[in-house]
Order: structure tokens, then C-alpha cells, then sequence
């Protein structure tokens, strides 16, 4: 990365310590990463698959604020060295009692539990590959609702489609026509923070590609690999997402469960169906579990439990295991199928700082591709 971005990633770190007014506040996150494959055939990514080099993964920086007690914004650009695309860029207006809350803008819909947690509290350096089937970041417009005693909420929203930054690749092509979302995760968690706490959701997506093709793909493992499922751009009238998540938690262990299908109505009259899901257990260190928010209905941050000795001071860490798998196969599409296992470790050195580590394990067809990754994460 060049030294200019390196001054001005430096920089707002330095001003977001500074910052004191509520409506103009810095925020961002960095990733640098280290990945390397190892594949003796057609996986196989280059000639020296594990690099003696760090590369920047993720760099988002922008600003965030209240505009009113009830009228927030966030905007976030997605830079490299030598161009910046809008990541987030959207206005948020909430009822006095918080029960509602109205987003226009550009933001990720509302679908999947693993699509719609942090990167960084995934446990792993990236999403699953059933994450494909999710639509990420569009245009559009949202309404939260939360379930009666805060159990949940349910989201609805209209989107279009919006071309990915420059360099990066959707996980889901579609096109620009107008697009239904909704999601709705309902949780039953006592009070004790140690007790169990159960997680239900239910995501569905209705889209309707007005130039004719869809296409669906998912790279190995960590980022940087090779693309290894693809169904190539598909001739298609109607897509139809759904997308199903069970999870549970009890103390510092957690259990979390994905079923995803992509339903695709090819214009020749056939229609293929296209599945994913995972698999997820996670541990935290003795005394610390992940917290969760009801009205994101997702894991967020790491927190002691209740009366624990643990140390206020520790530096938590997490440990997950993981079986993701993806389908691309069904009757004239033949894109592929993709299952990955793999082992996560999360260290988090600061609340804003972690050190992420990952191997993996991914088959396509006959083929075995072993895959490492070290991520050092910064939120800010």
C-alpha cells in the first residue's frame, strides 16, 4: 500500500481518539492479511503459493454521526491505492421509542445470519461460500420493526441493484431491477447472561434480473484464492432466495446453523435449484462469551459473563470450527460444488484490534486445496 494511504489511515486513527462531536466522527476498518494455498492441480493458484508478503485485504474509512436524538448517517468508502468506491452511505431515522427504524441509502440488506455479522466476529477470515447465494450491498430502502419485548425484529426493504467497487467481485450477479427483502429472527435469552440463549431466522429475497442473467460464484477459502465454483452468467427470468439460521448459546460456547437455496427460473423454462449452509461451534475463553444483538439479530462483540472472575483486563480470544458447503449443480447448470472445513482463532488484543488466524480445508470434486491465513484487524 502506498505511503499516502498508510498517512491517512494513520491520520484517522488519530482524529477518531480526538473527535468530541457526535454529529462528525471517523470510522473505518483495515485488514492486512497473509494467505497461502497449497494444490497440486488446477486450484492451484501460482507459482509460489504462499507469499512472503502482507497485503491489504480491506480498507474502509468514512464518517458517521446524529444529525437529531432520532436521525443518524453513516458513510464509508472502500479505497486501495489507486481508486475509492462507496461502501455504506445511507441516513437512519428511528422512532422516539426506538421501536422502528427507517434506512435509505446504500447499505447490506437485510438476509442470512453469517451475511449480516461482522467480519471480524465471524471467527473465520471469511463468510462461508454459502454466503453466495445472499445479496450484499444495494440501493434501497428498509423498515425495521422489533418484535414485542424486544424477542426480535423484522426487516422489509426495496432495493436495485448497484455495480460492485471497481476490482472486487459479487458474490451474486443480478441486475437492476427493483428487488423485494425481508427478514425476520425472533430470540428467547434469560436474563443471566450465562443462560441459554436461542437464535430462529427466516430471510427471502424476490428478484427479478431486467436484463436476463444471473450469475452465482464463491473463491477458496480465504480471499485471494482461486474462484473455484461459477455457474457463469445463467439466462434467467426469476431468482428467488430463502435462507433459514438456527443458533444457540450457553456460556462461552455457541452453535450456529445456515440453509441457504438460491431457486432460479432459467428462460428456457427450467429451473434450477442451487444450495448452501454451515455448520458453525465456536468457544470463548473462560469467563467471556459473544455477545448478541436482538435488534440485528446476530453475534456482535465479545463480553464477560455476568459475576465471572475474568480478568477486566484479559484479552479474550475464540476458537470455531466450521463445515460450509456450496452446490452449484442442478439439471443444464453445472457450476460446481465446494465444501470447505476449516479452524478459526480470534485474539482480540484491544476491543478495536484483532489478530485472526485460519486453515482450511476445501474439496471441488476430486480435488483437495489446503489453505492458511493470519489477518490483523483494526476498527476505528
Amino acid at each position: 500500500m502506498k505511503a499516502s494511504a498508510w498517512l491517512l489511515s494513520f491520520g484517522l486513527c488519530i482524529s477518531q481518539a480526538s473527535a468530541q462531536s457526535s454529529w462528525l466522527q471517523p470510522t473505518g476498518s483495515l485488514d492486512f492479511d497473509w494467505t497461502g494455498h497449497e494444490s497440486e492441480g488446477p486450484l492451484r493458484t501460482a507459482e509460489d503459493d504462499f507469499p512472503d508478503d502482507v497485503h491489504l485485504r480491506r480498507a474502509r474509512i468514512g464518517l458517521r454521526g446524529d444529525l437529531h436524538p432520532q436521525l443518524s448517517y453513516r458513510s464509508t468508502f472502500s479505497i486501495d491505492d489507486s481508486t475509492w468506491e462507496v461502501s455504506d452511505l445511507y441516513l437512519d431515522a428511528s422512532s422516539q421509542d426506538g421501536h422502528f427504524r427507517l434506512r435509505l441509502g446504500r447499505f447490506k440488506e437485510g438476509f442470512g445470519l453469517e451475511r449480516m455479522t461482522k467480519p471480524v466476529q465471524v471467527g473465520f477470515l471469511e463468510r462461508g461460500p454459502a454466503t453466495a447465494l445472499a445479496p450484499n450491498r444495494n440501493q434501497g430502502v428498509q423498515l425495521r420493526s422489533l418484535l414485542p419485548s424486544h424477542s426480535g425484529a423484522w426487516t422489509i426493504g426495496l432495493f436495485r441493484e448497484v455495480a460492485p467497487p471497481t476490482g472486487s467481485r459479487r458474490d451474486g450477479v443480478f441486475a437492476d431491477d427493483i428487488d423485494l427483502t425481508t427478514r425476520l429472527v425472533w430470540n428467547y435469552q434469560r436474563d443471566a447472561p450465562d443462560h441459554w440463549l436461542w437464535h430462529a431466522g427466516l430471510s427471502l429475497s424476490l428478484r427479478r434480473p431486467d436484463d436476463g442473467f444471473v450469475r452465482f460464484d464463491s473463491s477458496a477459502a480465504v480471499r485471494g484464492g482461486k474462484r473455484v465454483v461459477d455457474t457463469g452468467l445463467l439466462a434467467a427470468d426469476r431468482v428467488q432466495l430463502a435462507g433459514l439460521e438456527l443458533a444457540t448459546r450457553r456460556g462461552s460456547w455457541a452453535l450456529e446453523s445456515e440453509i441457504m437455496q438460491a431457486r432460479v427460473q432459467l428462460s428456457g423454462g427450467e429451473t434450477a435449484s442451487l444450495p448452501g449452509g454451515m455448520l458453525k461451534l465456536s468457544w470463548a475463553m473462560p469467563g467471556w462469551q459473544r455477545s448478541y444483538q436482538s435488534q440485528n439479530g446476530r453475534f456482535h462483540t465479545m463480553q464477560r459473563i455476568g459475576s465471572s472472575t475474568a480478568s477486566a483486563h484479559a484479552q479474550p480470544w475464540l476458537l470455531a470450527a466450521r463445515i460450509a458447503w456450496l452446490d452449484l449443480n442442478d439439471g443444464l447448470v453445472q457450476g460446481g460444488r465446494e465444501r470447505t472445513d476449516a479452524l478459526g482463532a480470534t485474539w482480540f488484543l484491544r476491543p478495536n484490534l484483532a489478530l485472526m488466524a485460519e486453515v482450511a480445508h476445501v474439496q471441488v470434486g476430486d480435488e483437495d486445496l489446503w489453505a492458511l491465513g493470519l489477518r490483523l484487524h483494526l476498527d476505528f
